[in-house]
């Protein structure tokens, strides 16, 4: 399974040769227009470091990355390098579900309070701040899991009703 996202994952950066660096550049505009510390703090030096990881992996500016994805050579180190691009992309992912959490709070809410809108019922108190089941899940399972700290600030700085 982590062999098929790797092969996903390179296969969608090498359709568009700046994916990442537009991605990176991207994020960091968005930083310099953000001025809040503990949002900032998520640009570290781990993600400078996935930068160079992926960028060196997607120009091949190293022959150990031109082998680890020739399918017919067996590396015996094939499988640590994978886990890293895993764990790479796992981290990408939490910044950015943290932008979009900080940034936008109400995309993590419940559909409750628009539907009970559109029928004309009166919403519960506060359901405006609840949040979807799956989003919630996905809090707990990767923001928390992989990013406690992180996790403390989204809920130190939204309405919604994380658990």
């Amino acid at each position: 399974m982590k062999f098929l996202s790797y092969i996903l994952f390179i296969t969608t950066i090498t359709q568009s040769r700046n994916i990442l660096h537009t991605y990176f550049s991207i994020n960091l505009d968005l930083f310099q227009k953000v001025n809040c510390e503990h949002i900032k703090s998520l640009f570290n030096k781990r993600y400078s470091e996935i930068r160079n990881r992926c960028n060196d992996n997607l120009h091949y500016n190293f022959y150990k990355n031109v082998k680890l994805n020739l399918a017919d050579l067996r590396l015996p180190n094939r499988d640590s390098h994978l886990d890293q691009f895993c764990a790479d992309i796992r981290d990408i992912f939490i910044l950015h579900i943290s932008y979009l959490f900080h940034l936008n709070g109400h995309y993590m809410m419940s559909s409750d309070y628009e539907d009970c809108i559109k029928v004309d019922i009166e919403p519960e108190e506060g359901s405006q701040y609840s949040v979807a089941p799956f989003i919630q899940n996905l809090f707990t399972e990767v923001l928390e899991k992989n990013r406690p700290d992180l996790a403390l600030k989204i809920k130190e700085n939204t309405p919604m009703s994380l658990v």
